[in-house]
């Protein structure tokens, strides 16, 4: 009984565990974030699979790490900074994304809109990773090892005492004085 008790307990844990992976990777993903504005130049240099860029939204300027293949072959400048073009020019691409899903749309100027995620493999292991060492420091606290789902047992050497009892006093002689000498039989 006691080891179903263990095995029931860290399914549960396990369940919570991959609650909260789920809910890192949405985060990492960008589930919850929403946008709609114009592109107006690159913050970073474009290598890599994702590229910083720069979103003018309504008088606000805001920094989005992008898809490398949704940001090359439209010729931004790149501006570290984050100032807008002065007049901002009619043929820069329009981005769109809703709140509570995993991509978003660039509309190029020819009104050609294509969908890009927003995920990537770095938010997936972000969440692998989060799941495991939430198992792994559940099993350190409970049994000591990252890999043992079983509480450890906790055994006293017979010399001590359970903690906050006092240890019992060797018993000392009623008498004081030499021991009795012992009786001899006769033959």
């Amino acid at each position: 009984m006691k080891a179903r008790s263990n095995t029931v307990s860290f399914g549960l844990f396990a369940a919570v565990s991959l609650l909260i992976a789920v809910v890192v990777f949405l985060m990492a993903g960008g589930f919850f974030s929403r946008w709609d504005g114009v592109v107006t130049n690159v913050a970073s240099p474009i290598d890599g699979s994702r590229t910083s860029v720069w979103v003018y939204e309504e008088g606000d300027m805001r920094k989005l790490t992008l898809p490398t293949s949704a940001v090359r072959g439209h010729g931004f400048t790149l501006n570290a900074r984050g100032y807008p073009p002065a007049p901002l020019p009619d043929d820069l691409p329009v981005t769109r994304k809703s709140r509570f899903s995993l991509n978003f749309i660039m509309t190029d100027p020819e009104r050609s809109a294509q969908i890009y995620p927003t995920t990537s493999s770095s938010a997936l292991a972000i969440a692998v990773i989060a799941f495991f060492l939430l198992l792994f420091g559940r099993n350190m606290v409970v049994s000591g090892s990252p890999f043992n789902i079983e509480p450890r047992k906790l055994e006293l050497p017979k010399q001590q005492t359970p903690m906050g009892q006092v240890a019992p006093q060797k018993k000392a002689r009623s008498k004081k004085g030499p021991p009795p000498p012992n009786k001899r039989r006769r033959r």
